[in-house]
């Protein structure tokens, strides 16, 4: 089709009604015909037949430089207008279509597997308190770092001394209890590590109020107050004392931010306090 009584009017180039042919066949074309501009050059490959896949329903056809496939019977006129347009518009719809991979069908394991494979893979908490007795029956759990030495900070120990100043309380000069989790030299063994840990946490402060025979508790720490909280959800009791939660000395010293919030935190404390 390279003589120009051969072209119909209806198109812009040879090649354009080249592709519309080839499309009508149902035919893509995959071999590069025009060099972008700035490309680097394209490296030569060799296809054997066992590489080339046929489309199911499609015939094979071998095309080669110099020859067209043999034309189809001719669409409407308003069709070959619409597919006249410029070359740019044909040349953009042949894009080989994308074909979407089959998804492993994946099989519902039982919500009994599941459960026990999310406790697994939680990790243990690790972490220490000490619990400090103080006057008007509180007693108080605080979360110290795990490393160094199980006592607190010279900073640590005067925010907390201010803290329970304003709260009309002091600390005694009886020996804290100290607790660290998970236990030194010793294995909690398969289970649910959160569930563990709280679960001992909470043995350790009913040991210790059973010994101080405190009424209330100030829970100081983010992770022993989940931690507490975890517990009274999974066994669905209630604790046996007053329980108030606010941010440890650690964190506050760290974010001075944090103890405006255990300001506004320990006003029920103050209160019940002020008024004993």
């Amino acid at each position: 089709m390279t003589n120009e009584r051969f072209l119909s009017p209806d198109f812009p180039s040879h090649e354009a009604q080249r592709q519309w042919y080839l499309r009508q066949l149902g035919i893509r074309s995959y071999y590069p015909r025009f060099v972008l501009p700035g490309a680097a050059p394209s490296p030569e490959w060799e296809t054997s037949g066992a590489d080339v896949k046929v489309q199911p329903g499609v015939a094979p056809v071998a095309e080669a430089p110099g020859r067209t496939a043999a034309p189809a019977a001719p669409a409407s006129s308003s069709e070959r207008g619409r597919q006249g347009g410029n070359l740019r518009n044909l040349l953009a719809d042949e894009k080989p279509a994308m074909t979407p991979a089959p998804q492993p069908s994946v099989a519902a394991a039982p919500q009994a597997n599941t459960r026990s494979q999310d406790s697994e893979t939680r990790e243990t908490p690790r972490f220490r308190v000490l619990l400090l007795r103080a006057g008007r029956g509180l007693a108080i759990c605080c979360q110290v770092p795990l490393q160094g030495q199980a006592a607190l900070g010279a900073a640590e120990q005067r925010l907390l001394q201010n803290i329970l100043a304003w709260l009309g309380s002091g600390l005694e000069s009886s020996r804290p209890r100290e607790f660290p989790w998970p236990p030194r030299g010793i294995d909690p063994g398969p289970g649910d590590p959160v569930a563990q840990a709280s679960s001992s946490l909470f043995a350790f402060l009913e040991q210790g109020q059973q010994e101080q025979g405190f009424t209330r508790l100030l829970l100081m720490g983010t992770t022993v107050s989940e931690l507490l909280q975890n517990w009274q959800e999974a066994t669905g009791r209630a604790v046996p004392w007053q329980a108030f939660r606010c941010h440890s000395p650690g964190e506050m010293l760290a974010q001075p931010l944090l103890k405006r919030d255990t300001w506004q935190a320990l006003q029920a404390l103050h209160r019940l306090l002020q008024s004993a």
